[in-house]
């Protein structure tokens, strides 16, 4: 398989199986299949199962070679884009808001160490 088409299999990979943690939950009825008692752990995984995906995504979206002391600009960007993602969490407890603050520190910081 050619480069391009591990990519796009990569991607369509990817991109059912997020579709399809977002919508299980929406088109089973967890009460009638597990019962009651098991209900709320099922429910709990799912929930968990979201976070582990976006968080998976970022990790792998992490750029690496930021990380040396021959790029201080990148460095200074990553850095910048973590402490704003830690910050919005601890302030704001929602990892939508959190993202979007990481992401706007990250752009702001490069464009200032450009």
């Amino acid at each position: 398989m050619s480069d391009n088409g591990l990519i796009i299999t990569s991607i369509i990979v990817i991109a059912l199986g997020t579709y399809l943690t977002r919508a299980i939950p929406l088109f089973i009825d967890i009460e009638k299949l597990l019962g009651e008692k098991r209900k709320q752990l099922v429910r709990h995984f799912l929930y968990l199962m979201g976070a582990a995906i976006v968080a998976a995504l970022f990790a792998t979206s992490i750029d690496l070679s930021a990380f040396s002391a021959n790029q201080p600009p990148a460095l200074i960007s990553m850095m910048s884009g973590f402490t704003g993602i830690f910050i919005a969490h601890l302030l704001f407890k929602n990892s939508g808001i959190s993202v979007l603050v990481g992401l706007l520190s990250y752009f702001i910081a490069s464009l200032i160490t450009v």
